[in-house]
């Protein structure tokens, strides 16, 4: 095991690196026969308080859909609507989406809904685009859900670019948000 400030090397069978006492690395393996391993991410704590504090506002919201942002993985999220959720006696969501957008930090969208509100068609927006480019800086998914009652519901779930970055030159932010008349 080889670690470092961000990541934990792995090493099954061979080595993939080497460490000369001159200082630096070396790569040792001359193809994949010679190394099995894998590259974990080094997690951080979270802030509990905080996470629970979100989970109250769901609880207290009690909505029968909810769309959700910043969501890392689908199973991070069913996770988090069971154990949170439970924790602030709250009640967890029966079915728990995320899709994958165009974030590169893992930052996505998602839903979640209720027994009884069960979400019968999705349709990503990642690879839409206008005049501009991509329009979605994570994705816009389109959830078709059935209530209860045998209503229909159609919720998008998007998370624009945060406005507190950039400038008003900037190529991707604000002519976006001007196009769709949210520059504010």
């Amino acid at each position: 095991m080889t670690t470092g400030e961000w990541v934990i090397l792995r090493q099954n069978r061979g080595k993939l690196l080497k460490r000369p006492r001159a200082g630096g690395l070396e790569i040792v393996a001359n193809g994949r026969d010679d190394s099995i391993g894998w590259v974990e991410l080094k997690t951080e704590p979270v802030n509990e308080l905080g996470m629970e504090h979100t989970a109250m506002v769901m609880r207290d919201v009690n909505a029968d859909v909810m769309g959700v942002v910043e969501a890392e993985t689908r199973i991070a999220l069913d996770k988090f609507s069971a154990q949170l959720l439970g924790k602030v006696n709250g009640v967890p969501y029966e079915y728990v989406i995320v899709i994958d957008g165009n974030d590169d930090r893992g930052i996505d969208v998602g839903v979640m809904t209720r027994a009884g509100y069960e979400i019968t068609s999705i349709c990503s927006h990642i690879d839409d685009e206008d005049q501009i480019g991509t329009i979605f800086s994570r994705d816009c998914p389109e959830y078709l859900i059935t209530t209860p009652t045998g209503a229909r519901l159609v919720v998008l779930v998007n998370h624009l670019k945060n406005k507190g970055f950039g400038s008003t030159d900037d190529s991707n932010n604000w002519p976006r948000r001007e196009l769709n008349g949210s520059r504010r």
